[in-house]
């Protein structure tokens, strides 16, 4: 006897299945770019100045379900080419100015100097500095604007097929390079104009993972790849370093070869000078020379003129603090003080003179019930009611006297919340 079994037998139970999954795949489909879908390459982790994503992913073209809450904590930041002022970007994919030798105004006072962009839970949104400009894709394109007045600049030609999923604004501020991973090319801008100058593809059989940063004047990319092609598909091949493509011809070569894993707290940074930090070596972008090994076991920010260099440690009595060295003598400065908020690697900064370090976060609070209960929500949280969470901090170190000297951004929360106790503030 065969142990099919008839259509119309099977039928009242496949109704209920379908029914019930319909709602899932909708939502699956929610996350999707209507563009396509996402090129097969793996994520190897964070990339400075590239939000944690895995490679070609893509903007959501849904709309945030109302009751999904938005949290505006500081994520990245960045500071001007005169050190005149700040630039973040936050959770809630929101861009913001800020003045640095302005104090923390209590609500309902604005936050920042200019915010562009507004509060969202499912959009990848992403920003570029160089010199007094930025470019960002709050508005789903790329707009370059002047961090000095807020004002927009232009808007870049993007009429063709030239979104990028990853972008750079050169240092000389005159070119913009984007990634787009799914189709494997990389577009350049003239900032002047906004118009495309042209569109590369790399020659090779390599898959663009992430383009980490730009050569000073924009004319060469570096690029991680993690695949190679197999006929019409690609396969995953761990990442062997980072290479340099010449964005005039196409040519890509190996600059640093060093095999890069794929773990969560892989970081590159790159200085102004083009020398490059990964974990606790560093190579010359230029000629590929490498230095190291450090006394770090990673590094999350180097200041541009690579004589200083952060990194968050744990410890057991004071929870993360933010370390500072002396990059050519391989030497611990000291400690930041211990913060009264949280941050990541992506959000220390330090000033183009090196005498300032700016770190970004969130605040930290209780609710509920429990010694060790912690929430990224405050007390009067209603689940299902659209709320943002204004939880962003952003404060200004001093590089000598490694003490705070203003704070620009920090929360008032309500006075049910159970707020963890303050360190490094009156």
């Amino acid at each position: 006897m065969s142990d099919t079994v008839p259509a119309r037998r099977r039928l009242p139970w496949l109704i209920p299945a379908l029914a019930a999954a319909v709602p899932f795949l909708f939502a699956l489909a929610g996350c999707q770019d209507a563009k396509g879908p996402t090129a097969p390459a793996q994520s190897i982790g964070t990339v400075a100045g590239v939000p944690p994503q895995p490679a070609g992913s893509a903007r959501s073209s849904r709309t945030p379900d109302p009751g999904t809450p938005t949290f505006a904590e500081i994520q990245q930041v960045y500071w001007s080419g005169d050190g005149k002022w700040l630039v973040t970007f936050s959770r809630d994919c929101t861009v913001t100015i800020w003045d640095p030798a302005e104090e923390r105004k209590l609500p309902p006072a604005p936050i920042g100097r200019h915010t562009f962009g507004s509060p969202q839970a499912h959009l990848l949104v992403r920003v570029s500095v160089a010199e007094d400009l930025l470019v960002d894709d709050t508005e789903k394109k790329f707009t370059v604007r002047q961090i000095s007045t807020g004002r927009t600049v232009l808007v870049l030609d993007q009429s063709e097929h030239t979104y990028g999923d990853q972008f750079h604004l050169a240092s000389d501020a005159k070119r913009v390079v984007a990634l787009n991973a799914q189709r494997q090319e990389l577009n350049v801008w003239d900032v002047g104009s906004g118009q495309l100058i042209h569109t590369k593809l790399p020659k090779t059989d390599r898959q663009v993972a992430h383009l980490i940063g730009l050569s000073a004047d924009g004319a060469e990319a570096y690029l991680i790849f993690a695949g190679i092609k197999d006929g019409d598909r690609y396969t995953d091949l761990p990442p062997d370093g980072i290479y340099a493509m010449n964005l005039e011809t196409g040519s890509v070569k190996l600059r640093v070869k060093h095999r890069l894993r794929a773990d969560p707290g892989f970081r590159a940074v790159i200085t102004a000078e083009r020398k490059l930090f990964i974990k606790d070596r560093s190579w010359d972008l230029k000629t590929g020379l490498e230095a190291g090994p450090y006394p770090w076991d990673h590094v999350d920010a180097v200041s541009p003129d690579g004589r200083f260099a952060a990194s968050m440690e744990a410890d057991k009595q004071d929870g993360r603090r933010v370390a500072i060295w002396d990059v050519s003598a391989k030497k611990k400065i000291g400690l930041l003080p211990k913060l009264a908020f949280r941050t990541g690697g992506a959000a220390i900064a330090f000033s183009p003179d090196g005498k300032l370090v700016a770190v970004g976060g969130l605040r930290d609070w209780k609710f509920g019930s429990g010694p060790d209960y912690r929430s990224w929500t405050p007390a009067n949280f209603v689940y299902g009611k659209a709320v943002h969470v204004e939880n962003r901090v952003l404060v200004l170190y001093d590089m000598q006297a490694l003490k705070r000297v203003r704070t620009l951004a920090f929360p008032v929360y309500p006075p049910d919340s159970q707020e963890v106790p303050q360190v490094d503030f009156p």
